[in-house]
């Protein structure tokens, strides 16, 4: 998590996130907190999530219909005209 501006109470924020990559389990993203009411970039979260299996209490694959759905996102933020900046050490 990077903290990049304040944002004061008042203050308007959009989050949005862009999809980096996927392993059978894993799945890396970005979420950008945007302050609105300042036109600035108020935080960054890199994120690096497992998808578990709720009754068998591992991490396990995602389904493929999910699996393709993330797939699609994926190419979809990779095609975006501005680089996500990384933090470089998280690889799935």
């Amino acid at each position: 998590m990077r903290y990049l501006a304040e944002v004061h109470v008042g203050d308007t924020v959009t989050v949005r996130m862009r999809m980096i990559a996927r392993g059978a389990k894993k799945l890396h993203y970005i979420n950008y907190m945007v302050n609105e009411t300042q036109g600035v970039l108020a935080s960054t979260m890199e994120v690096l999530a497992a998808h578990a299996d709720l009754l068998r209490r591992r991490t396990s694959p995602y389904p493929p219909e999910i699996a393709a759905q993330i797939d699609a996102m994926i190419a979809q933020h990779a095609a975006l005209d501005w680089e996500a900046h990384l933090c470089g050490v998280i690889r799935v």
